[in-house]
């Protein structure tokens, strides 16, 4: 069964922003939810939400985002809210963070997002920090670049 994914976002600039089109943002998310539904077969995802939501924000509403979930001011790149029972999650991207990290680590902005992607939907699969998530992390990445090359 594949994960629903629909891309939310109310600011026009962001899409400029996004170091890819809007319209391979879904393509991409679903292939990297593909690949989850196979970790999850292998038994190395607790599970896989039905639904992924992708709200492209800016600082000022990841801010707000930040300290209401995590008690933590200011932006960070990505926040992950997941359904906690398979249904649908949610992800929230800052375009602007993801832009000025990806010149700070000396990335590509596409080769970033899809980093970001792969941690918060890893997150909402239900995996916290540690060996197993970045493993899994790892993985649905090399699937998300995959896609993009073709």
């Amino acid at each position: 069964m594949d994960t629903g994914v629909e891309i939310v976002c109310d600011e026009p600039l962001l899409s400029a922003m996004l170091p890819c089109e809007r319209r391979e943002l879904e393509p991409l998310l679903l292939a990297m939810c593909r690949h989850a539904g196979v970790l999850r077969e292998q038994g190395l995802l607790p599970q896989v939400p039905k639904s992924v939501i992708l709200a492209l924000v800016t600082d000022r509403e990841m801010a707000a985002l930040n300290r209401e979930a995590m008690g933590v001011p200011g932006p960070t790149n990505i926040l992950s809210f997941p359904d906690g029972e398979g249904g649908t999650a949610e992800l929230a991207l800052d375009v602007a963070e993801l832009v000025r990290e990806a010149m700070l680590y000396g990335q590509t902005p596409r080769v970033h997002l899809v980093r970001l992607l792969a941690h918060g939907l890893a997150h909402v699969c239900g995996l916290d920090h540690g060996d197993l998530m970045w493993r899994c992390q790892d993985e649905l990445e090399e699937a998300g670049q995959k896609h993009l090359a073709g």
